[in-house]
């Protein structure tokens, strides 16, 4: 973040990516609806937990998918917002846009919209099969199991 403001890019907001996954960009009064149209690059841990059979319900609405920080930028900022985290030594992500609308986060990749906690529908997310844009997130229920290689165990 240092790095972004010495740069004068300009920040309309930042959110820890800790804690209740994606719903967590739901929690603003603000009536926001998050887009994300990109699905980011998603570490091995979560990929072996869909592999055990944690649901992607769970999984977009509890864990972080190794995002630190959601970043709100202007879209003209987005290419110097990525070159200087770049330069900085940081892994940054475009991964979607915010829009007036309810309060809401639709998972393009998986086809899944996400509403706050406080919504009925939080209760259960209609996860259809095969409506995602990203194999990796729109086959169902629980992905293939990861690829065995020379280090990995599997354990029953």
């Amino acid at each position: 973040v240092e790095k972004l403001l010495e740069n004068n890019v300009v920040i309309h907001g930042i959110i820890p990516g800790t804690g209740d996954g994606l719903r967590k960009l739901t929690v603003h009064s603000r009536p926001f609806t998050y887009v994300i149209e990109h699905a980011m690059k998603v570490p091995q841990i979560f990929l072996f937990m869909r592999s055990c059979g944690v649901s992607l319900e769970e999984c977009l609405t509890t864990f972080n998918w190794g995002i630190g920080y959601y970043i709100f930028v202007p879209q003209k900022e987005v290419p110097h917002t990525l070159a200087v985290g770049l330069a900085a030594g940081y892994e940054l992500a475009h991964i979607g846009f915010v829009e007036n609308g309810p309060r809401q986060v639709i998972f393009e990749p998986a086809g899944v919209i996400l509403k706050r906690p406080e919504q009925e529908e939080y209760k259960k997310i209609p996860v259809e099969k095969n409506v995602g844009k990203d194999p990796l997130f729109g086959y169902g229920d629980t992905t293939a199991p990861l690829s065995p290689s020379g280090t990995q165990k599997t354990f029953e």
